[in-house]
């Protein structure tokens, strides 16, 4: 899964509770999607 450094680094290590497979999982069939002004997914 590709992933920012930050999220990798940060995000990661602040919520060890969350697993790989769950945001594999959320990726593939979210249930919104919101897309910002420049372009980004919210």
């Amino acid at each position: 899964m590709k992933t920012t450094a930050y999220f990798r680094d940060v995000v990661v290590q602040k919520h060890p509770g969350i697993e790989e497979e769950w945001i594999q999982r959320v990726m593939a069939e979210p249930l919104e999607q919101r897309r910002q002004a420049d372009g980004r997914y919210a």
